[in-house]
Order: structure tokens, then C-alpha cells, then sequence
């Protein structure tokens, strides 16, 4: 019998104490206090970069046709009565779809080469 309450006893002293216990969740508090702003900021962060990569890509873009448009081999018109509007063919077919104003795409024309779904929108400054 005294065996059997010496085993009793023997299991119960191997848990964890109160104050073991607080000093756990208290370093867990401490934890999830600095991370918890890094996972908040993340989302932000991933939008910031997704735009800065879809302006990079827009100026890449508008530097070709651009430079295109100062090839001779391309067909280049002037707008009447416009200094800062050129309209260029392209793709050579005889239609001159895209417009450039003081050497950058015009809006418009930004709209037609970025394909966006129905979760992007376009604003204008």
C-alpha cells in the first residue's frame, strides 16, 4: 500500500507549477506582440509591390513604343492642330490605334495594353 502512494505521488509532482505556466503564456504574450504588426503589414506591403511592378511594367512599355516610334520604319502621323499628340501604326495594318502625347501613352492607350480583371480598377489623376 505505501509503494502504491509513493507511485501517486510520483505522478503528480510531474506537471507544471502555476508560475511555469504564467511565464509561458507571458512569453507567448511577448511574442505574438512583435510579430503581430509584421503579419498586419504584409498584406499592405504585397499591394505596394504589385503596384510597383505594374508601373515599372507601363514605363517599360511606353519607353518602347517610344523608341519605336522614333524608327523610320514605322508609320508616324502628326494630330492636326496638336503639337503634343503623335498617332503611330503599330502593328503596320494602315490603322493608327495608338496615341502618344508629349512622347508617353495616352491613357487610353494604357488601358488597351494591360489586361486587368474585375478586381483592378483604373483611376485617373
Amino acid at each position: 500500500m505505501s509503494q502504491s502512494i509513493q507511485l501517486k505521488t510520483q505522478v503528480l509532482s510531474k506537471g507544471f507549477t502555476l508560475i511555469e505556466l504564467v511565464v509561458v503564456i507571458i512569453i507567448l504574450g511577448i511574442l505574438a506582440m512583435v510579430a503581430a504588426p509584421k503579419f498586419i503589414g504584409l498584406s499592405t506591403e504585397a499591394r505596394q509591390s504589385t503596384l510597383s511592378g505594374l508601373m515599372g511594367s507601363i514605363k517599360t512599355a511606353n519607353t518602347l513604343v517610344y523608341a519605336r516610334s522614333k524608327m523610320t520604319s514605322l508609320r508616324v502621323q502628326a494630330v492636326t492642330n496638336r503639337d503634343d499628340l503623335i498617332d503611330i501604326d503599330i502593328d503596320s495594318d494602315g490603322v493608327f490605334e495608338t496615341r502618344l502625347k508629349w512622347g508617353y501613352l495616352d491613357n487610353t492607350d494604357i488601358e488597351k495594353w494591360i489586361i486587368v480583371d474585375d478586381a483592378f480598377t483604373i483611376q485617373y489623376q
